[in-house]
């Protein structure tokens, strides 16, 4: 996420992190559909996009806009 987006955030934490998920869901979704291509097929799609969900929901939740920090780079 860029500064400018940061910027126009909800000032409420809870709304600002839900806000943060949504807007970055579909690369989580997309980052871990590539990475459960390379891991052993006993590791199931559905597990590494639960795993992926979860690091970005603790991601949005630790963010704190007023570093000015990408957020993605951030969660990375």
């Amino acid at each position: 996420m860029h500064n400018a987006t940061a910027q126009k955030l909800s000032t409420n934490p809870i709304n600002e992190r839900n806000e943060l998920i949504t807007l970055h869901l579909g690369m989580a979704l997309k980052m871990a559909r590539k990475m459960a291509r390379r891991l052993p097929s006993s590791v199931s799609r559905d597990d590494v996009e639960s795993a992926a969900l979860l690091g970005l929901t603790e991601a949005a939740t630790r963010y704190d806009t007023r570093r000015q920090e990408p957020f993605m780079a951030f969660a990375a």
